[in-house]
């Protein structure tokens, strides 16, 4: 039979939790606890919280690898890229170009490449509107991620299915 044993810190707080066969434990610090314990379950719940959190910037984070499109305004295209660390890095330097004058007029267009290779000439102006955009979206992710964080510690999100079902831009 196995009792289940706990490492409490000098605050009360607990640890971390083991099982081991009965009696086999006898050193300072290590106590057997109660399942009642309200600090086992405050344990428990951060145990939860955290696995729930990791899962929701696991979901963050695909969403923001996943393809993101803008109708630029003017109706010539529709720009396409993922909005990961990578892809943003990529089009740090266009935009760049898009909002420096002294880059951008001896080089009215350059090719911008969608997701799935296309090319597109694009203006300092229409390349503007895309990191606006873009921009606007993945700010729009972060806040859906510290919402559903906040959920999920407020105890009102309590399972993997409730965070796939919540609101993501």
């Amino acid at each position: 039979m196995a009792t289940l044993y706990t490492i409490v810190n000098p605050a009360g707080q607990v640890v971390t939790t083991f099982a081991c066969r009965q009696n086999a434990l006898d050193k300072p610090g290590y106590t057997e606890m109660p399942d009642t314990d309200p600090r086992w379950q405050a344990y428990l719940t951060g145990q939860a919280n955290a696995a729930l959190i990791a899962y929701a910037n696991a979901k963050q984070a695909t969403l923001l690898a996943a393809v993101y499109s803008h109708p630029l305004s003017d109706g010539s295209a529709t720009l396409t890229t993922a909005c990961d660390a990578g892809s943003l890095t990529g089009l740090n330097s266009l935009t760049q170009w898009a909002t420096t004058p002294a880059l951008n007029a001896s080089v009215p267009t350059r090719t911008y490449f969608n997701a799935d290779w296309s090319a597109h000439p694009v203006t300092p102006a229409q390349m503007t509107e895309f990191a606006v955009a873009i921009g606007a979206h993945v700010q729009s992710l972060y806040g859906d991620l510290a919402a559903v964080i906040a959920a999920i510690i407020a105890g009102t999100l309590t399972t993997t299915a409730q965070i796939d079902a919540a609101s993501w831009s």
